[in-house]
């Protein structure tokens, strides 16, 4: 007859998987399954990751889709997207007027470079966060904006151009010699027109804000001469302070 030792060493042993209570079966599945679907969501962004170019899945840069591109394929897309940039007609919208131009003539382009930079980032953040980035990109795609610039000399060539008879230049300051023989200020006069930097400030956001024809609002504004009064004044007074010491 078996000893109770020999009982308590019989009772102890692990059971059977078939003999595992519903609890315990419940219990593993609560863990296991959340951990097949994190294994397989890695497994997933690995293989697409390492099949994929320069550019990870699902990209956009102002709309253009550039996702899985190499970086040739990064390069042309991105210079293509400049050159329709370039060609978006522009209204500049004034009290008086609105003058039709487009982005190109106002001097606005694509820093090509940066931009690439930025796309090339996107969804490579802090490795442990990439695959769930991976899963949302497969829903809506990354959004990258472009860095632009603007050429101001080109905005104020342009806006000049535009103006035509509707600005009016500042006149600058100089001096005359006085019928006495003193010299004296001709003081400057302002002139009028729409400022450069107003336009060339408005123009990115306008132009990423998705309107067509992108529209900038401008007010003509006072330009002052690039030298004022007093400046002239005092070379006037330097003048006749040396004509009118006795020589020697």
């Amino acid at each position: 007859m078996p000893s109770d030792v020999e009982d308590g060493v019989r009772d102890s042993s692990p059971l059977p998987r078939h003999a595992r209570s519903p609890r315990t079966r419940r219990l593993l599945l609560t863990i296991g399954a959340p951990l097949l679907v994190v294994v397989a969501l890695v497994g997933a962004w690995g293989i697409d990751t390492a099949t994929g170019g320069a550019v990870v899945r699902n990209v956009e840069v102002d709309g253009v889709d550039v996702g899985r591109t190499d970086d040739p394929g990064l390069q042309a897309a991105l210079e293509r997207y400049a050159t329709d940039l370039a060609a978006r007609s522009v209204e500049v919208v004034t009290p008086t007027g609105t003058y039709t131009t487009t982005a190109g003539e106002l001097g606005l382009g694509v820093d090509i470079e940066a931009t690439a930079s930025r796309a090339r980032e996107t969804g490579r953040g802090f490795t442990l966060v990439r695959p769930v980035s991976w899963l949302l990109s497969l829903l809506s795609p990354h959004q990258v904006e472009p860095v632009l610039t603007v050429d101001r000399d080109a905005t104020a060539t342009t806006m000049v151009a535009l103006q035509a008879d509707a600005r009016q230049d500042p006149i600058e300051p100089t001096i005359q010699l006085a019928e006495d023989g003193t010299v004296v200020l001709v003081a400057g006069i302002p002139g009028s027109g729409i400022d450069r930097d107003d336009v060339a400030d408005q123009l990115p956001g306008a132009a990423l804000g998705g309107a067509d024809p992108i529209v900038v609002r401008a007010t003509p504004e006072v330009i002052p001469p690039s030298v004022d009064d007093a400046t002239v004044q005092a070379v006037a007074d330097d003048a006749n302070a040396r004509t009118a010491a006795p020589l020697n």
